[in-house]
């Protein structure tokens, strides 16, 4: 039989070196397939690793193991397909992708980011355009007739917005806002783009510029006629409460209190008008069967009179029309029916007398005008 020398005991043998004899000599195997009888890891039965050594003997190095690596110039992750070197490790400088448009760009690679800059920076064939947002503050309520306003607003891009008035009666110079009449006010700001950026969204922004402060006047008080001057619709107050219907420019008031008005345009409501206290004066509100008040209006000197004889000792309360107590249960006497009162530190306004007697709990309760 001939036997093969196994001199690295991988059980494979070297075919150059031979044994003829019956019994197997020590060291040598029947298998002469070994292509490198000096290393162990080196038989055809051995896996090939990437080593540039033919491991399993078949007459190929690192087959199944190389790759193609593409030169990456910029390092931007992405080769070149026109320089590649064929390894099974990975060369340096060299990347396992062939798809750069420009290996000497590290801004251009597919799937880059836009940049300002007129290059494709993505790779798609196209030049890119960066998109971009309006900042637009939001603009306050103005007054009719009333001071400038300066918008703020400005572009991602740093490129000049431009703003169109959509409605109202603004003047619009640059920046610049002047109010020239009553209403709802919508101004709407834009920026197109340029080579290098995409159109931005268009913000609106809507305000009211409000009616200016109206002006109360009496037209007459019997009957109580309250007027202000407008043809736009209005909202008359009572005592800080809206009166329900009263949205004439003329109101009439029934009853005693404070008055005031508000003009409204376009759902934009003015400031309210100063207070016009209004008294309604007559016997049914300000005297009884048994007892007068007057004068009234009164300069601060006061004076009630019984229509019989009353010498009782009374308790008077004198409230403004804030609810103060003026005068908080001072005991008074009445001489033949008649009490004079001055009241002291007097201030303009509408005010409540109660005059309660303590022998029967009887009350008189009135109104009456301090100016």
């Amino acid at each position: 039989t001939i036997w093969y020398e196994d001199s690295d005991l991988d059980n494979y043998g070297n075919p150059a070196v031979t044994l003829t004899q019956c019994v197997q000599p020590v060291g040598y195997v029947l298998d002469n397939s070994d292509c490198n009888d000096t290393e162990a890891t080196i038989n055809p039965g051995a896996t090939e690793v990437c080593d540039e050594i033919d491991n399993n003997c078949d007459g190929s190095v690192d087959e199944g193991l190389n790759t193609t690596w593409y030169i990456d110039n910029d390092s931007d992750g992405y080769g070149d397909i026109n320089t590649s070197q064929i390894s099974c490790t990975q060369p340096e400088g060299y990347v396992g992708n062939n798809t750069d448009c420009d290996d000497n760009d590290s801004d251009r690679y597919p799937a880059a980011p836009a940049l300002p800059d007129g290059k494709d920076n993505d790779c798609d064939g196209t030049i890119d355009k960066v998109s971009q947002e309006i900042t637009f503050e939001a603009i306050p309520d103005m007054v009719e007739g009333g001071q400038e306003y300066t918008i703020t607003v400005s572009a991602s891009s740093g490129l000049n917005v431009d703003l169109i008035i959509d409605y109202g009666y603004v003047t619009l110079t640059g920046n610049i806002i002047t109010p020239t009449s009553a209403g709802q006010v919508s101004i709407t700001a834009y920026q197109n783009g340029d080579s290098n950026y995409e159109t931005a969204s268009s913000v609106t922004q809507t305000f009211c510029v409000n009616p200016p402060k109206p002006v109360i006047t009496t037209l007459s008080e019997d009957p109580y006629l309250l007027n202000t001057e407008t043809t736009e619709n209005v909202e008359w107050y009572l005592n800080g409460s809206i009166l329900p219907g009263a949205i004439s420019e003329t109101y009439e008031a029934t009853e005693s209190g404070n008055y005031q008005v508000a003009i409204i345009v376009d759902n934009c409501i003015s400031e309210l008008s100063d207070i016009v206290e209004v008294v309604i004066t007559g016997i049914d509100d300000l005297s009884t069967n048994s007892l007068e008040f007057f004068p009234n209006p009164s300069n601060g000197e006061i004076r009630f009179r019984f229509s019989e004889s009353n010498n009782d000792t009374w308790e008077l309360t004198i409230i403004d029309s804030k609810g103060v107590h003026v005068i908080q249960s001072q005991k008074v006497n009445f001489t033949n029916g008649e009490l004079d009162y001055l009241i002291q530190n007097r201030i303009d306004g509408l005010y409540t007398y109660i005059l309660i007697n303590s022998k029967n709990d009887q009350v008189f309760r009135g109104q009456f005008v301090l100016k």
